[in-house]
């Protein structure tokens, strides 16, 4: 996930993390995690999901 315009309240099993545009985090998407807005500000990102038999070449 990579956050572009505004930051960001991230959380991935259980630990929260602020995120600054720009930010570019690389995780399991079969973890638990959650990404809210800040501010009321639009939550504003771009994912690139990478298939398991791709990520182990």
């Amino acid at each position: 996930m990579a956050l572009l315009k505004w930051p960001a309240f991230f959380s991935l099993q259980k630990k929260e993390y602020t995120l600054d545009p720009g930010n570019l985090l690389l995780f399991n998407p079969h973890d638990n995690h959650a990404c809210e807005q800040i501010n009321g500000k639009i939550l504003d990102y771009r994912c690139i999901n990478i298939q398991p038999e791709i990520s182990s070449l």
